[in-house]
């Protein structure tokens, strides 16, 4: 019985030690987001950001992302690509979970210089908060 303990203490200690007990497992560490999720984001972000002791923090895009696809529903100028719309309606994303170092990082990224033309940023959280 003694020797299951010792392993036991051992393997959480290393846990501990390697700093992998700090980090969020169920974080979304992938951003994608379309030019209307970059505005929404940036307005959840704006409105507060968790505190480094808080347990992580949902950010839902959805109600803001319905309101902006519904302003472009207007008249045709041309005949749309229906088979686009329907992958990117598939793809795109309107909840992540996110703790103090990712939405900060992003919170960074949101406020650099995103190009007005740009329609879809794919981020990389773990690679580019490091």
């Amino acid at each position: 019985m003694g020797y299951f303990r010792f392993v036991s203490a051992l393997g959480v200690s290393t846990f501990i030690a390697t700093g992998a007990w700090a980090g969020c497992l169920t974080c979304d560490e992938v951003i994608e987001l379309n030019r209307a999720g970059i505005i929404c984001f940036k307005q959840s972000l704006d409105q507060g950001l968790p505190a480094p002791n808080e347990l992580p923090r949902v950010y839902d895009l959805s109600e803001c992302l319905a309101t902006s696809d519904a302003g472009d529903r207007g008249g045709l100028a041309t005949m749309p690509n229906f088979t686009d719309r329907i992958v990117e309606a598939h793809r795109m994303k309107s909840r992540y979970l996110l703790d103090y170092e990712y939405a900060h990082c992003l919170n960074t990224i949101l406020d650099g210089v995103i190009p007005e033309n740009v329609r879809q940023v794919n981020l990389d959280l773990y690679a580019q908060c490091q």
